[in-house]
């Protein structure tokens, strides 16, 4: 009961809103004597009735986005990682979250490589250091990744990665560390840089 008071008293406030701007717009719309000498009552009333098309489809809008709002009710999620950690995340209903990697510190970007996998940029914290890493997640399972392990590490924090595939043919990944932008010859499958890093 208390709910439904609640929503009806919150779905009046904001149809007393709307009616307080239509009564606005209709007051500050109203001609005035110069403006009916100057381009005619005919012209007026045309471009007040685009107005308030304007203002009906607004309306339209307006009130399904709102409704919505009401009616979608957020649900807790309990997330327990392995290191003991749990957090309650609000989802709306009928709607679920799984953990699909950990063991990260700060992760920053992703993107998939030329054999599928996805890798995987952690800075470890928000300070200037070189304990950045970069891992290879494979085998999703569709809730999570059962191989997860490290590609390179010892990285000054580890911002954006990009794989690129040339004209011959040949794979890169290119890596956006603090101080410089490198890049490594990849080969398909490999579990560690298998090529010496390259100064851009």
């Amino acid at each position: 009961m208390r709910s439904y008071r609640r929503d009806y008293a919150e779905s009046s406030s904001v149809c007393f809103v709307l009616f307080v701007c239509f009564v606005i717009s209709k007051k500050t719309l109203r001609p005035s004597a110069h403006s009916l000498r100057l381009y005619g009552e005919n012209a007026f009333i045309r471009e007040y009735l685009q107005f308030m098309k304007s203002y009906l489809v607004f309306l339209l809008l307006l009130f399904p986005t709102y409704s919505f709002a009401q009616t979608a009710k957020l649900k807790p999620h309990r997330i327990t990682l392995t290191n003991g950690k749990s957090y309650a995340l609000n989802l709306p209903a009928g709607y679920d979250i799984a953990i699909a990697a950990q063991g990260m510190s700060r992760v920053r970007f992703l993107a998939q490589a030329p054999d599928k996998r996805i890798f995987v940029t952690d800075m470890y914290n928000r300070a200037d250091n070189n304990k950045g890493a970069i891992y290879w997640l494979d085998d999703f399972d569709g809730r999570q990744f059962k191989s997860q392990k490290v590609w390179l590490n010892k990285l000054r924090n580890p911002n954006s990665i990009a794989f690129h595939t040339d004209g011959d043919g040949t794979h890169w990944l290119y890596i956006a560390l603090t101080d410089k932008l490198v890049r490594y010859r990849y080969t398909l499958n490999e579990d560690k840089p298998t090529s010496a890093p390259e100064t851009l």
